[in-house]
């Protein structure tokens, strides 16, 4: 399937910067009619899950995957679980029916095991600790294995952690339940209606303190993140086969991002205090550390800001061929000049490309406050050499019509 091959290829060119977001086989055992897939974020597993208008993952594995070369086959290659949305990670394949039993048959022993990495708002645990949850999500049982790797100081929610999360069964959006609702640890860049499920058990953990807004970090992706699946083959269930795929570089980035910021004093929004200040405020509403020592304390100057358009004294020059044109581009300066709060004036200059000039300009006056041009001139105009639509100047220096150079 060429078509299908291209845009695996398409999407894996424009995600080559993160290598958990792109669409790979991560070990493939053609004799058995099994594999393991790199499902990225953003993506559904089957289309029984799909919204409109999503991608998903079974629809791309024919260009990934062959078909076994012995047994019965599949119509195509099949995932025997799935992943949500919004997290990325391995995924079991069968390419044979038999494989597709035999892996199913083991998920529902729950004698498959699987991992995953996630970075949770606050404190659950020192570094080393480790316990199991044990609460039932959408009246089903449901334990998971947490594990705390490392914990770092945040602006935001004054503590990130780092849990490995090991789920004994696979109940919908279970560790993501599990971390806000019963840990009170929301998973950073969660959903807004599960980030605030965790708000009664946050307050018990902190002194009744409320539950930090949500803020997003990064590019707004889930810090949750399947890192290993281990499972008993279809011709080897004495064994277990396990393929692990590194931790996104993202987890440890802004880990060491947040307790750059807390070390520097920043908390919450607001940014560190500077010393040398005794009483008064910085710009931006901090309150000025006070001086050290015997420093004298130096009052803080508060600057108004900058205008939002600089006016200079410079027209907008603008050359085209014909009188629609001119009377279009001159319309296109002047809207756009009133809602930058400009004053001036736009010359539209009739040139026909020919090397003797024009007789006469148009030049449009408009000012902020008319809110319609105040005045028309027609007048004589000396321009020497060729040239089009090649030149136009506006008195704030970053206003021209597409395709205009300076």
């Amino acid at each position: 399937m060429p078509g299908l091959a291209d845009r695996v290829a398409q999407w894996n060119r424009t995600r080559a910067g993160r290598e958990e977001n792109l669409l790979t086989v991560l070990h493939h055992c053609q004799e058995e009619g099994w594999a393991v897939v790199n499902k990225p974020a953003g993506m559904e597993t089957t289309p029984e899950h799909a919204r409109n208008h999503s991608l998903v993952l079974q629809a791309y594995l024919p260009a990934l995957l062959p078909p076994p070369p012995s047994g019965a086959h599949r119509r195509g290659p099949r995932p025997c679980h799935r992943l949500d949305h919004r997290v990325s990670g391995p995924v079991v394949v069968a390419t044979g029916e038999e494989a597709c039993r035999s892996i199913s048959r083991a998920f529902a022993e729950r004698t498959v095991q699987k991992e995953y990495r996630a970075l949770v708002c606050g404190r659950v645990g020192a570094a080393g600790d480790a316990f199991t949850v044990d609460e039932p999500v959408g009246g089903r049982a449901a334990q998971t294995e947490v594990s705390v790797l490392r914990t770092a100081d945040c602006p935001h929610c004054g503590a990130l952690s780092e849990l490995a999360l090991r789920p004994r069964q696979g109940r919908y959006r279970q560790l993501r339940l599990h971390c806000a609702e019963v840990l009170g640890a929301p998973i950073v860049n969660e959903d807004e209606e599960v980030y605030v499920l965790a708000e009664a058990e946050w307050r018990r953990r902190h002194a009744g303190a409320p539950l930090p807004r949500l803020v997003r970090r990064g590019k707004g992706s889930l810090f949750l993140q399947a890192v290993e699946v281990a499972f008993p083959p279809p011709r080897r269930p004495e064994e277990l086969a396990r393929v692990r795929v590194p931790v996104a570089e993202r987890f440890g980035a802004l880990l060491r991002q947040a307790q750059g910021a807390w070390d520097r004093g920043w908390r919450g929004t607001t940014p560190p205090q500077r010393r040398g200040g005794a009483g008064g405020a910085r710009p931006g509403g901090a309150a000025a550390r006070e001086p050290l020592g015997d420093a004298p304390a130096r009052a803080v100057e508060k600057r108004p800001p900058p205008p939002l358009v600089q006016e200079r004294k410079k027209d907008v020059h603008v050359h085209e061929s014909t009188l629609a044109s001119r009377v279009r581009i001159a319309r296109m300066f002047v809207s756009r000049g009133r809602s930058r709060g400009s004053k001036g004036r736009v010359h539209v200059h009739s040139w026909c490309g020919r090397l003797e000039p024009s007789s006469s300009s148009s030049c449009l006056a408009f000012s902020a406050a008319s809110r319609r041009p105040s005045s028309a001139q027609v007048g004589p105009l000396r321009k020497f050499g060729q040239c089009s639509i090649l030149w136009a100047g506006f008195e704030d220096g970053g206003l021209r019509p597409p395709g205009v150079a300076e």
